[in-house]
């Protein structure tokens, strides 16, 4: 902290004061928040919400003026998109639980169309019909690297950080994993969710 020293000289004794004034400059000067422990606590938060489908609390955290892109596949941020271009929700549309939305496409162009909280638990929390269980949890990292499809976020938002949560696969090909990464960008002084990614292995 900082201090403005003055010496006061007594008018009868000649007897010096010191007094210490604070300087205007230290009452506002804020620590520094851990962006890492920040973000990891928030898609802990995140992760929650949508597990217990308390999607109203979960929206508060996306971006409010560009919402939240939902990438299919890992290539976040690609206007083309792996096999058809994603979706980017508003926090509107997030709290419209009955519209349908295509969020992406197989091998074979089949389109995947349903409602938001459908998407969250088929294909975020589960896989093949099965629970997730993601075991692993990074920051701005990632456990796999897919050789078909990059991780692309850092391209597409040089500025963005994210959280991943990673799922080791179950098959003896290695082929079964999954990783779903939470990304955020700063607005106003505040990390909001800008949009989530869903990682798999294509081969």
């Amino acid at each position: 902290m900082l201090f403005l020293t003055i010496l006061l000289v007594g008018c009868t004794d000649n007897e010096m004061a010191t007094v210490k004034l604070e300087s205007p400059a230290s009452k506002v000067t804020q620590p520094a928040i851990d962006i890492e422990q920040h973000l990891l606590q928030l898609s802990d938060e995140l992760m929650t919400y949508l597990k217990q489908q308390e999607f109203d609390k979960f929206i508060e955290h996306v971006d409010p003026v560009d919402g939240a892109l939902f990438s299919f596949f890992a290539d976040f941020g690609n206007p083309q998109g792996y096999r058809g271009p994603y979706i980017t929700l508003t926090r509107k549309q997030m709290e419209n639980s009955e519209t349908e939305y295509i969020w992406g496409y197989d091998e074979s162009g089949k389109a995947f169309e349903m409602t938001f909280p459908q998407y969250v638990n088929d294909f975020l929390l589960k896989r093949h019909g099965h629970t997730i269980v993601y075991t692993t949890v990074l920051f701005n990292d990632t456990s796999y690297d897919n050789a078909i499809i990059n991780n692309t976020i850092h391209e597409y938002y040089p500025d963005a950080k994210y959280v991943e949560y990673y799922s080791p696969p179950l098959d003896e090909n290695g082929r079964l994993f999954q990783a779903i990464r939470f990304v955020y960008q700063e607005r106003d002084g505040r990390w909001y969710l800008i949009g989530i990614a869903r990682d798999v292995n294509l081969k």
